[in-house]
Parts: C-alpha cells; sequence; structure tokens
C-alpha cells in the first residue's frame, strides 16, 4: 500500500488547526484515520486458551477466523501469570500441567501460532506478563521458589473497637473475610454484596452500628454497602461476636497498625505474585526470557504487559527503601510513613507523607528504566521487531501501580506529580501501545442514557489515552468481550468507538469469544481489510517532525475534585 504522506499530513495538521487547542485531536489520529490504517487486535490469553490451541489444527482454525473476521494482529500470550512459559525454553520452566491437565512439552505452541499466522498473513506478537511470576490461585511459579524476589506490600491491620471489646478485620478491604474472621467493605466495591451463607453483617455509618443481622434469611437478596459508611463481613465465629458486640446504636473506632508481607501472603493482589522490579536478578532472568524469544523466534514483536508495581502498597521491602533513599537524598525516620499512612477508617482515603510524591517519581524510574533496557534487548536481538505495551486507560490514578504511559512531554499537573515526572513517561519507547478501554458503555451519550458516569466509557479513555499518549506512539483501544456478552449492538458500537478515537482495536480475549460464541459478531465488524499503522515505515517520525513545529498544545487538566474515575477490574 502506498501513501501519499505529504497529502495526508496537509489534511490532517488542517484539521487539526481548524479546532481551538484544548480541543485539537492528536496529530497521528487524524493522519491515521485519513490513511484507512487500523490496528485490529486479537489478544490471546495463555493459560484461558490452552485447550483452544493445543493442536496445529485447532491453531489453524483460530488464525483463519481471525483472517475471515479481518483481524491483522495476533498476540500469543506465552509466559502468563503462573511465569512459566507456553514454548521450551532454556531460561524458564515450560508449561506441561495445569489444571489437572497435561500438556506435550514437544508441542510448541508459538512456532506454530507464527507458521499458521503468516500463512494467512497476520503479524504475530509474543506477550509476557513481565513482572508476574508465579499464580496465587495455582500456587505454583519461580517466586514461590526464589522468595526473596517477591515483592513486600504494607497493609493496615485494622481493628473494630467497641466499649466492650476488639476485634482484628482483615487487611485488605472489599475482599471475603477468611474463615472465622471479619472483611470491611465500602462504596468502592458497589452498592451492595452478595450474601454468603454463615456469614453476619453490620451496617456502620459515622462510627455508629445502624443494623446487624445474619445472612440466614435474606434469600440471596443484595446486603446493601452504605454510601458514606461501611458494611463489616463476619465468617463463623466474627459473626458471633459481631451478633454480640455489634447491637444497633454501639459506638465503633477504628485502629491501624503495620505489617510487612511479601506477595504471596497478602491479599491486596489476588492472583499474581509479582516480583520487586528493582532487584538485579530477577530483572536479569526477565530479560533473558525476552532475549530467548526475540532470538528463536522471527515474530513481528513483544507486548509486556504487567510491567508494573502490582499496587499502591509494594514494593516496601529494605532494598527499596535503601534504593530510594540513595535516589532521593533523603533519608525516611518514619518508614513507611514517611510515604504514606492508611486511615484508621476503612472508607478514608491513603494519608500522603511528606516523600509520596517522589516516590511515585521513583517507582516510575524503575519502571522507565526497565522498559529501556527490555526494548533495547528485543531490538538489538531482532532488529526489525516491534516493541508494544498494554496499559489501564485510567491515567489520573494509575500512578498507583507505578507507571507513566504518557509522552515524556506531557504535562498534566495532576497534584500527585512532582515537576519532573513527565521525565518517566515511556510512550516512546514503544512502537504502540495497547490502552484498556475496558467500560460497558462504548459512548458517553449511552452512560448518560443509562445513568452512569460519561467519562467511565470507551469513547472517553480512548480520548485521553490520546492526549496522554501525545503522539509519542500509535495507541489502540481495547474491548473486553466479557463486557458485551448478549448485547451485539453495543459490541459494535464499542468497536466503532475504539477505531474512532484512538488507532484501532485489540479484543480481549479469544477464550471469551470461544465460550460466548461470539466469532458472528465479530465477523461483521470490519467491511474492508486494513493495514495497521505501526507497520507502515517512517509514518510515526513524520507525525513527530510536524509535531516540532506546531505551537504547544495544552494538556488535559486534571479532573475537579468531585470527579470519580472508574477503574474495572
Amino acid at each position: 500500500m502506498r501513501l501519499s504522506l505529504t497529502l495526508l499530513f496537509v489534511l490532517a495538521v488542517s484539521a487539526c488547526s481548524a479546532q481551538p487547542p484544548a480541543a485539537k485531536p492528536p496529530i497521528v489520529q487524524a493522519v491515521v484515520r485519513a490513511a484507512g490504517l487500523q490496528g485490529r487486535i486479537m489478544w490471546i490469553d495463555g493459560t484461558a486458551n490452552l485447550d483452544n490451541l493445543n493442536t496445529r489444527e485447532k491453531m489453524a482454525d483460530v488464525m483463519e477466523r481471525c483472517r475471515r473476521a479481518g483481524i491483522n494482529i495476533v498476540v500469543m500470550d506465552v509466559k502468563p501469570l503462573i511465569g512459566e512459559t507456553m514454548y521450551p525454553s532454556k531460561v524458564a520452566r515450560q508449561i506441561t500441567k495445569y489444571d489437572g491437565k497435561d500438556y506435550d512439552p514437544e508441542y510448541d505452541y508459538l512456532a506454530v501460532a507464527l507458521q499458521e499466522g503468516r500463512k494467512r498473513g497476520l503479524e504475530v506478537y509474543a506477550a509476557i506478563n513481565v513482572f508476574s511470576e508465579g499464580h496465587k490461585l495455582v500456587g505454583r511459579g519461580l517466586a514461590y521458589d526464589k522468595p526473596e524476589w517477591q515483592a513486600i506490600t504494607y497493609n493496615a491491620d485494622r481493628t473494630v473497637v467497641t466499649p466492650e471489646g476488639a476485634y482484628p478485620v482483615a487487611s485488605s478491604i472489599n475482599t471475603l473475610p477468611p474463615a472465622g474472621g471479619m472483611s470491611v467493605y465500602t462504596s468502592d466495591a458497589g452498592s451492595a454484596k452478595t450474601p454468603r451463607p454463615n456469614e453476619t453483617y453490620s451496617v456502620i455509618v459515622r462510627d455508629s452500628v445502624q443494623a446487624t443481622f445474619p445472612a440466614a434469611g435474606l434469600e440471596n437478596g443484595p446486603v446493601p454497602i452504605p454510601a458514606g459508611g461501611c458494611l463489616l463481613v463476619g465468617d463463623g465465629a466474627a459473626g458471633d461476636w459481631m451478633a454480640d458486640k455489634l447491637r444497633p446504636g454501639v459506638r465503633v473506632r477504628w485502629e491501624a497498625g503495620v505489617r510487612f508481607a511479601n506477595m504471596v501472603q497478602t491479599p491486596a493482589e489476588r492472583v499474581s505474585v509479582f516480583i520487586n522490579p528493582i532487584l538485579r536478578e530477577p530483572l536479569e532472568h526477565e530479560l533473558a526470557v525476552i532475549r530467548e524469544i526475540a532470538r528463536n523466534y522471527d515474530i513481528d514483536g513483544i507486548v509486556f504487559d504487567r510491567m508494573r508495581y502490582a499496587n499502591l502498597t509494594t514494593d516496601f521491602s529494605n532494598a527499596s527503601r535503601t534504593a530510594f533513599e540513595q535516589w532521593s537524598g533523603k533519608i525516611l525516620n518514619d518508614w513507611p510513613h514517611d510515604i504514606m499512612r492508611y486511615s484508621p477508617r476503612p472508607n478514608a482515603e491513603v494519608m500522603r507523607g511528606p516523600q509520596f510524591e517522589r516516590w511515585l517519581e521513583w517507582r516510575s524510574r524503575n519502571v522507565r528504566r526497565f522498559a529501556e533496557d527490555a526494548t533495547r534487548t528485543v531490538r538489538d536481538t531482532r532488529s526489525k521487531a516491534k516493541c508494544a505495551v498494554y496499559v489501564g486507560s485510567w491515567y489520573p490514578v494509575y500512578y498507583s501501580v507505578g507507571v507513566n504511559w504518557a509522552g515524556d512531554e506531557y504535562h498534566a499537573g495532576y497534584d500527585w506529580m512532582t515537576e519532573t515526572y513527565h521525565e518517566t513517561g515511556y510512550a516512546p519507547l514503544f512502537d504502540w501501545i495497547c490502552s484498556g478501554t475496558y467500560y460497558p458503555d462504548p459512548w458517553r451519550a449511552d452512560a448518560v442514557q443509562a445513568g452512569r458516569d460519561p467519562e467511565a466509557t470507551v469513547e472517553a479513555r480512548g480520548e485521553l489515552s490520546n492526549t496522554v499518549i501525545d503522539d509519542s506512539t500509535y495507541v489502540y483501544g481495547s474491548v473486553a468481550i466479557s463486557d458485551y456478552v448478549g448485547r451485539p449492538a453495543a459490541f459494535k458500537k464499542a468497536v466503532e468507538a475504539c477505531t474512532q478515537v484512538t488507532q484501532g482495536v485489540m479484543f480481549f480475549d479469544l477464550s471469551h469469544v470461544i465460550k460466548n460464541s461470539m466469532w458472528p459478531y465479530v465477523d461483521q465488524l470490519f467491511a474492508e481489510p486494513a493495514i495497521p499503522p505501526h507497520s507502515v515505515a517512517e509514518l510515526l517520525d513524520r507525525v513527530k517532525n510536524v509535531r516540532k513545529v506546531l505551537p504547544a498544545r495544552k494538556a488535559a487538566p486534571p479532573p475537579d475534585e468531585n470527579w470519580r474515575l472508574v477503574v474495572p477490574e
């Protein structure tokens, strides 16, 4: 496909210039739309699709279905959360048994995918879950063998105190109580909780018990979670204590202690066992896996997933404390409260310490530094291979996982940013970025009609992704197939939202397409084939050259203090 790049840029820049600065779309979006380019990606989760792709015949069928549907890229997950590989590896364990089933160690899933995909003109990428080296639900992975690799979490050991006694509460909010224990739910978990047998509930508002009652007799009806308050949930013995001590009208107070735990022991992350991303040995292991894939397979590129911290609670190890002190020049005398402190009340925000903003920048610098090493490893090993990354689209709160996926000149002015935070933006390192616009409402108008937040939509998060990435690379929005089961019209609109406000769409994932019989709807999405924009040589370089001569654009202002971003699971 030959493109008149000069004509495209004249049209695109004219379109941008016709709008006021705050509404101006990124140049790359206008250029890609004008050229008819579009990324169309089918993501294939490794363990979720083990039985869907465990023979050449099944692999060939899936690749043919993708080709017929107009997909132009398949992303093969080759290092799932467990940290083991989907191909014969000399540097990592290979998955040969999973969920009680045996898998042929001689079957090279990635090699077969490349062969069958290439026959059909598809780009084939390998995806790896970079900093995940274990799966809690399976109880296996390299991080179990090497616990010193695991990230360390800072947890709040809360206690609910009454005039007649006290009881410990599970440190992780909005999770089921442990056997015989107690947990707390806030409105962040939604407006209600589904009851379970043997549970007891206490509704607490303004530190006063409003009601306490058992699950028995609720007939599976939802248990309301009060806005501005919380719902205590007790299992077994904890429920008996609640029934005795938490009578209506009783006043309670909260206490919060400090507890450090490794990833396997903390409920703050339910599935993945994350490593500490500053430790040399595990980082060298991750680079070895990347190098092995790039060296041994003629891939079109590698997609990095979970190249991040687990959440805001990590990493609070001694190694991280020492490294931060060396980087910042600040001695932390009140660890971890120099960084942050949990409020005793479970429905209150984390309280920021004096080094909180610097800590966020330091974590993002750690991830960017590894991203530099990882992308360099790919390109040095296989020069034509491209590098991509998956991120969540909820940028205003994405600092919680230690990643700044913006362009390195993007200044947003959020109150958690330092003046140099923008230097950690890693978008320019990648050939494209998948932004997880995983929302059940495609357009703002759909959300308004349903009485939901118009910013929690595919459209709004796709637009934000374009703004944040700031013409540094291409961005493809994403549709969670599970959000649209039984809603074919809404599914089509979600794909249209992705392709109209970003430069393409990623479908997550194949297992949901197969399980929910969604192929007929995928088949109807694209009338004509398309080329992904990242496959057009020099196009992005031309965009960046044009940007240099245009007036600086205003960054999107931060949301007002009443705006609450919805983050999907």
